[in-house]
This record gives C-alpha cells, structure tokens and sequence, in this order.
C-alpha cells in the first residue's frame, strides 16, 4: 500500500459483496475511498466541496469551465474529445447545492486511467488562469456584433439556466431554499440566477478556482475491479505530491432555527390564461436537524411516502376531501440541514389558510395515533424491495450519489451503503415509536418552517426581459466608441476561436484506445418460446436472485382508433382504481408489499418487413417481485384486470385530475421528450400513434376530460370499460419473462391459471386508417429558450440500413453541432440521431437560438461532403461510437433487448453485421452520407417549443402555431 496514504477505516460492505476502504493523503488532507469488488464497470470521481456565495452561478460555470483545456491536455475541450474517443460508460460532470463532483466509467481498463488522468488534470490544472474565452465562452459574455446591433447576454451556463428559469418548479425550490436558508449557501443558487450570472468577475472566478479546487478540498472515490495500489499511484504521483495544505475554511454555518413560521406569497412569470385561482403552488416547508443523522433522514423519506406517497396516506385522502388542488406531493432534500417540503399543485391562492391547516392537522394527529401500520410496511418493503435489488449497471454511480450529501457533511460514507443493516435497525426502532418521534420533532414542534403560496402573474417575464435590455442598453450606452469596436472585436475574436479546430498535433496528447481494445464480437441474447394454450412466454433465462421481471401485453389493433386515447387512460388510472376484492388504498398497499414495480402503460414499437414499417401497440402491465411472492402477485394481476371498479366518477375524477396536473408540470419542467416525440409522429407511424397514448394529442385529450369531466363522466366511463372489455383476452395476451430456470415453472403455473379466467374468444384485428403527415407545427410555452428539430424519413424503397450511420450520428452530435449549437450558438446541447427503421433527427436543448439552428442543421451535409479524419481521428470516433453500444448492463436489461430483437426480428447476423460496419468505418463512408442529410433538409419538417417571442419572430417557418 502507498505509504503517503493514511488508512483510516476499513469495512465490509455485505450488501454489495464489497470492501469498503477509507484514506487520508497525508500530506495535502484529500479525503479517498475504494469500493473493492467484483464489479467490471469501474468508476472515479474527483468531488469539491463548493460553496456559492452569490446567486452569480459561480460553481456551475467552473463546473463547465474546467473541463475547457488542461495544462497536460490543452485543448479547446478535453471532456469532448472524451466523449468522441473514449469506452467510457459514464462520463459527465454534476453541480449540486454545495459541491460539485466530476464523475466518469468505464469497463476497459487503459481507457478508465485514460479518464481518471484527464478529469485530474481539468480540476486541478484549468487554463481558466491564462485563457480568458473560457468564462465568456461558458459562462457569460456581451454578445455585440455591430454597433447598430442590440446587445444581448449569452454563454451556455447563462442560457442553460435562462431555460432552467422558464419552469416555475425550478423557480419555486430557488424561492424555497432562499427563504428558508437567508444566512448560508443553500439561500444562494449554485446554478445561476440569469439576472445575476453577469456580475461574475474573471477576479473572482479564478479566487473561487484557488480556494475550492484544492486537494485539501477533495473528496476522492474509486468503485470496481480496478488495481487499488495503481489507482493511488497514479493520484499521488501525478497531481496530490505537488500540493501543500492551504487551511482554508470549508465549513458551512447552519441556519439558525427560526423563532416563529415565515409566510410568504410570490409569484412566477405566467402566460396569459393561467390564474391564481387555478394555477398557484401551496408549499409548506420544514428544516430538519443535521443530515449525518442518517436514520432521521431516512424517516422523514418513509414519513413522506406514509403520509403522502400512498394513496392510503392520510395527508394525501385529506387533501382530496378538502379539496385543495390537482396533486399533493412531497420532496426531501438531504442537504446539511434536510429540508421536508409537501407541494399541492393546481391550486387556488385562497387556499393557502386551509392547505396549512390540513397539513398541521395531519402531522400532530399522526403524531399521537402513530402511523398505519399495513401503509407503513407496503412503504418499507417497497423502499427495501428496490435498496436490497440493486439492479443497476451504474451501481458505482449509485452508490456515489447517495454517499455524497453525507460525506461532505462530515458523516462516514460507507453509512449509506449498508442497507440491509440501516433497515434491519431501522425496522427496530420503529417498533419503539421513531417514526412519531421524528414526526412530532421536525413536522410538529418545529417553527423553522415556510409556508408559501406561490402563483402565477402575467407580465412578469416582459417586465424582467425588458429591465435587463434596458440595463444592458445603458451600460453599452456608457461606452465609447472605442470600447465598442474592442467589444466587437472580442466577440469575432472568440467566434474565430471557437471555430477554429484544435492543433492534430495537441489532439494527440489526448489518450484513446487502439483498434486491438475494442470488442469486436457481438453479444448474443436468446429467448426461449414457449405456447401455452392461446397465449405464449417469451423467457430469457438468466441468475436473477430469486426476482422475477415480468411483462404482460394486451394487443390494442383489436381497438377501434377512436379508443386508443381511452386505452391511454385506463393505463393512466387502472392500477390507481379499487376492485371488487379490495379499496384503491389496500391496493396500493399491496402491490408494494408484495413487488418492486407493478404498473400499467401504453407503448408502440415497428419493425420494417421490406421497407414498410409496421406497428404494434400495446396494453402492458410491468411488475417484478420476489418469487415468494408468486401467488400474491398474480392475485393482483387478477383483481386488476378483471375485476377493476370502473365507474367510481370521484376517484376517475380525482385521478384525472391528477394525471392531467402531472402531464402539465412535466411539459413545463422539461419538454425535450414530447417534442422529440411530436416530430417523429410526422413520419413513422409508431410515433403518430404514440402521440394519441402519451405525446400532446393525449395532452389536450386529458385537458379536455379534465376541463369537462361532469359533462363527460358517463362517457368516459362507457368507454373504458369498452376498451378493458376489448382488450383483456387470452387470445390476446403475450406474456415475457426474465427470471431463473428454477423461477419460470411455478410462474408458468400461475401464468395459465390467470389465462383461464380471461375471456377466450378472439377478435380480429382492426385497420387503423391513419397515416403520418408533415405537420411543421412551433408550441408557444413559457421558456425563454427554445427546443428545435428538424427530422426526415430515409426509408425510400431502397434503402439500406448502414451500421456507419451510428458513427455518423457519433461525428455529428460530438463534433459538428456540438462546436456549432453548443460552443458558438449558447445551447445547452444539440444532438443528431439515426435509427435502423430510417428516421434521422436534428435536436437542440435550451436552445436561444432558432433560425440560426435550422441553418446549421441545413449545412450539415456541407459539413459531411467535406469530412475529413486521419486514422487516429476516425478511430476516435469509433470508439465514442462504441461506448454508446457497449454499455454495462443489468440482467433485466439483457432480457430486454432480447425480448425485443425476437419482437422486431433482429437477428444476431444483422447485430454483428452493424458492429463490423461500425469497426471498418472509413472517411468515405461519412462523406457519403451528405446526400442523404441533403435530401432529410429537402423531404424533412421542423418542430419547436419556445417563446413567444422568439417563434412569431420566425413564424414563416411554421405551418401552424400552438399555444400550450
């Protein structure tokens, strides 16, 4: 063992079969521990503690602005270059509240040193100091083109957080914090505030780089197979020797208790149509104790899903009676002060009196009653279900992120890992009245709380857009004409930079892995088919530790088109429902005593048979459990599907609601998916299906329901139970599997009985008369940024499937669009996809750009015709393409994608056929490709979500415009 380390602790982490090691570098105080196992995907990770002092973002943008060339490594963007020529299996970088972690993985051996070795040198050796783009680049920068020009803000942190700003959820945990912390950092936004991103100074970047990047600093994390006495070499030999200790102060103060509750009623930026009365946030916020008090920690989480999370809980059966808003959730954050916040979303503003008095109610009666004891064991065999599974390929970055907020805090790290032993304590405690005992501490007698009401005002967003162009105007106003022309040429300046490519000669200072690394082998994943009676088993067999993972799936082709929205909903509300043998409440109870996961959904896939794609939708009802658990399981499964109480018009009401309230809040927090979605419905025919089970059709159809429920009620009713009718049939049933040999007899036992009492007479499938159509639509919501896509549909008659398209898509996100949305543009990112059914796909996120990404997506086949690579080069990107192919897997995982190459036909020929492809990609191949990104920005559309402003500005573009 190196010597210059001091072993402070060494544990064996049973759970996960594993040593747990614990040392000090005696010399600069870097705290390090080793996760030892049998585990290939090993991980590292360099963490700061990192305390913002100001809303100015400063820790996110050093986040960003380290990982923008090294003093080993010094290039424009080594974390780039990571991501075009690496096997990494994880690779990013993370700010949190209070420290910020620099994480990264990989299976391969020399390519895990390779990352460590790069990530080292970002955070310890930055060219912050003598390259001053890098902030403007990141982080801020007055964007000024002409004199005649307006000038604006931009940077990729700045235009992140502007997009991050647009989410009233995002703005309401800031508004939370900030009161609740007035005095500490959590009151402060580690990520930015936009308004005060501009007031960071180049000064105060690099103090903050000297102070917090510092071994002394340093938390230090190794997980995996990797040779522990190489790994501590490397790290002391190559960067923590070099350093002395500093004495700085880390410490953060704690918040002194307040004396009395604050209230307090602000507003968000709304968009015309949402009001006070219909669109308010009631919080009601508490600070916890300390969080190295782990056991405390994790009982107000239990307390949180007791009273909240389960539909037996007692605050959420409150809050439906009374009648407060839409939803009732609850948040934990497990800062140095834990905070415990219950939300009721879709609310009226004059109900903040009454939501704090059912909230106090609920705590102080629970508290002298104690908690129901069925709710409470559903809630711990459900969170011990999913801690004990461990069903996680990432399980390094698993274990890491739940240790970090509590290593930082002082606490020892390997205390969140031992699972088995936390719950087998915490059970015992329990028994002697804990849970009320932390109840009646923090919920109860605790004035350090905040009540807010939190509602929506129009006119916000203008007021402040228009103080900050003014602000901006003035100060720009104030310069002479000199420092005008300077500002002019610094931005050409940095325009040129950004565009200009890296030296080959310092891009082969980058390490990368050679031709002879890199598996070239496909794996092979086998199903076994088995008919039973009229229905069959698709089984991957494989060791699962007694946990059966289970799919069965309804075909919805036997549906009318008109009812695919109502199949939808019965997904959306089916395992949310009573039945004829148990209230919802039990229910719920007992499907999380009993499985790890039971739930219902809709989905659609295609496969192509002779250039045609072809749907298959279905109904599918997902769970895993136990195999003890058998028959309970299956007891469920029947009271689901055949005996579900439909016509409950409050609970569907209620429910309703709920769904509708939670759609809203997921297109306003992030949208990203729903118009990936959106545009894809305009050439394939799964996505426009998809469209009408969960993309907007399905918004609007909900908002409807919800809008016009008493109207609607009977209708609804008739037709959900049309569809339950239609669709639960055992002709109509395929069952998948992944379990172990000894598991699937007595699962295939329960698996026919089940059939049995289905209803047995078949129905022909029903011709859906729908086609895609080029819609070219622009959604208006409240973002400051926009969210842009232009896609095509290649599958001509003669098309052919190529396994270069990947390493295309590789080149094109990592390179292309990265350096021209991202760097130069300010997006957060921008990504191009392909897929082997023939859909491609330009995407920005964050973006507060349009037009302009548009044009870079149109120059993309310039960009290809052109392409050019030496073989180190292009071998780069074959290795970055190979990552994203190569990742680590659980044994669910593997059943998965063998389940689906049976569904789709995939045979393992055509898998290792596109890895060859991939291997032998040459230069050529890439420039070859320009025709077809030539004809995607002929044949294709475009679909956005942005801001007003920003959309009427380009509204020629669009043939029809949407306001959310």
């Amino acid at each position: 063992m190196n010597n210059n380390y001091e072993l402070i602790s060494k544990q064996k982490l049973k759970d996960i079969n594993c040593e747990g090691y614990y040392f000090v570098h005696k010399k600069t105080g870097a705290k390090i521990i080793k996760i030892a196992g049998d585990y290939p995907n090993k991980t590292f990770c360099i963490s700061f503690k990192t305390i913002p002092y100001d809303d100015s973002g400063l820790p996110h943008i050093m986040e960003h602005s380290v990982l923008n060339g090294s003093k080993k490594y010094p290039v424009k963007s080594p974390f780039d270059e990571l991501l075009r020529g690496s096997l990494y299996t994880f690779l990013n970088a993370m700010t949190a509240e209070n420290f910020t972690m620099f994480p990264c993985a990989s299976m391969n051996e020399k390519d895990y040193f390779n990352l460590m070795d790069v990530y080292l040198d970002a955070v310890f050796n930055p060219l912050i100091y003598s390259d001053k783009r890098i902030l403007k680049q990141e982080g801020w920068r007055i964007l000024l083109k002409d004199k005649n020009d307006e000038p604006q803000y931009t940077g990729v942190v700045y235009n992140e957080m502007k997009g991050a700003f647009s989410d009233p959820q995002t703005l309401l945990c800031y508004n939370i914090l900030g009161n609740l912390f007035p005095d500490n950092c959590y009151g402060c936004c580690s990520g930015g505030d936009p308004e005060k991103i501009p007031t960071l100074t180049q000064e105060n970047f690099e103090k903050f780089h000297k102070k917090y990047y510092h071994p002394e600093n340093a938390y230090i994390y190794f997980f995996g197979d990797a040779d522990l006495d190489k790994e501590l070499d490397l790290l002391d030999k190559n960067y923590l020797s070099k350093y002395e200790r500093i004495n700085a102060d880390y410490d953060i103060p704690f918040q002194k208790p307040f004396k009395t509750q604050k209230k307090l009623k602000t507003f968000y930026p709304a968009s015309e149509g949402l009001t006070p009365e219909t669109d308010s946030y009631l919080t009601y916020s508490l600070v916890m104790g300390k969080n190295t008090d782990y056991e405390e920690v994790l009982a107000a989480g239990i307390l949180g899903e007791v009273l909240i999370g389960q539909e037996s809980g007692v605050l959420r059966q409150e809050y439906v009676k009374v009648g407060l808003g839409a939803e009732i959730a609850h948040w934990l954050e497990p800062s140095q002060q834990p905070v415990f916040t219950v939300i009721s979303y879709n609310s009226n503003a004059q109900g903040i009196d009454k939501f704090k008095e059912t909230v106090e109610r609920v705590f102080k009666e629970t508290s002298e009653k104690g908690v129901d004891k069925q709710t409470l064991e559903a809630v711990l065999n459900r969170m011990e279900f999913h801690y004990r599974e461990f069903a996680d390929a990432q399980l390094g970055m698993k274990l890491l992120q739940g240790a970090m907020y509590y290593w930082v805090a002082g606490a020892d790290p390997f205390d969140s890992m031992k699972i088995c032993e936390t719950f087998d304590d915490l059970r015992k405690k329990i028994t002697t009245g804990f849970l009320t005992e932390v109840l009646k501490k923090y919920f109860v007698d605790n004035p350090h709380s905040l009540l807010m009401c939190f509602s929506p005002k129009e006119g916000l967003e203008q007021e402040a857009e228009e103080q900050c162009r003014k602000k901006l105007n003035d100060y720009v106003s104030t310069l002479s004409d000199e420092e005008k022309d300077a500002l002019i040429e610094e931005n050409k300046a940095l325009e040129k930079f950004m565009n200009t490519p890296d030296d080959p000669e310092k891009l082969k200072c980058i390490p990368h892995l050679e031709k002879s690394d890199l598996e070239t082998k496909e794996k092979d994943y086998q199903v076994k088919v088995k008919d039973l009676n009229d229905f069959k088993t698709i089984r991957y067999e494989a060791f699962t530790n007694e946990i059966v993972y289970t799919t069965f799936k309804f075909s919805l082709k036997v549906l009318d088109f008109e009812l695919l929205p109502y199949a939808a909903l019965l997904a959306d509300v089916l395992d949310y429902l009573s039945s004829e043998k148990y209230g919802f409440e039990e229910f719920d109870n007992l499907q999380k005593k009993y499985t790890g996961n039971f739930s219902t959904q809709t989905a659609t896939y295609c496969k192509v048979v002779d250039n045609k794609r072809i749907a298959v939708s279905e109904f599918k009802i997902l769970t895993k459990y136990l195999t003890k658990n058998t028959s309970e399981v299956f007891d469920l499964l029947e009271q689901l599907v055949i005996h579900s109480v439909i016509d409950d018009k409050p609970r569907l009401k209620e429910l309703i609601s709920r769904i509708y309230c939670q759609m809203k809040n997921s297109l306003d927090s992030d949208p990203y998916s729903a118009v990936r979605d959106r545009v894809e419905s305009y050439f394939t025919i799964d996505a426009l299906i998809d469209e009408y089970l969960e993309g907007f059709d399905h918004y609007f159809f909900l908002k409807n329901l919800d809008e016009n429920f008493e109207a609607l009620s009977d209708e609804i009713i008739a037709k959900l139970k049309e569809v339950k009718d239609l669709i639960f049939r055992s002709s109509n049933l395929t069952v998948t599997v992944t379990c172990g040999a000894e598991d699937y007899p007595e699962f295939e036992k329960n698996c026919i009985d089940f059939a049995s009492k289905l209803n047995h007479e078949k129905l022909r499938e029903k011709t859906w008369d729908i086609k895609p159509e080029i819609k070219n639509e622009a959604f208006i919501a409240q973002s400051k940024v926009q969210y842009v896509f232009r896609a095509g549909d290649m599958l001509t008659p003669d098309f052919q499937y190529k396994g270069q398209s990947i390493v295309l898509r590789k080149i094109l996100s990592s390179d292309y669009l990265q350096n021209n949305v991202r760097v130069q543009g300010g997006a957060y990112g921008s990504w191009f996809s392909t897929s082997d059914d023939g859909y491609w796909c330009f995407a920005s996120y964050r973006d507060p750009n349009l037009e302009r990404t548009l044009d870079v997506y149109a120059k993309a086949a310039d960009y290809c015709e052109n392409f050019s690579a030496d073989d180190d080069s292009i071998l780069k990107y074959i290795i970055g393409t190979l990552s994203g192919e190569d990742r680590p897997l659980t044994v669910k995982q593997e059943g998965g994608i063998a389940v689906r190459r049976y569904l789709t036909g995939i045979t393992f020929e055509e898998v290792q056929k596109e890895r060859n492809e991939i291997l032998n990609c040459t230069v050529e191949d890439i420039r070859g490709f320009a025709k077809d990104l030539r004809f995607l920005i002929k044949t294709g559309a475009v679909c956005v979500l942005g801001s007003q402003d920003k959309i009427m500005e380009n509204k020629h573009l669009f043939k029809n415009i949407i306001k959310l």
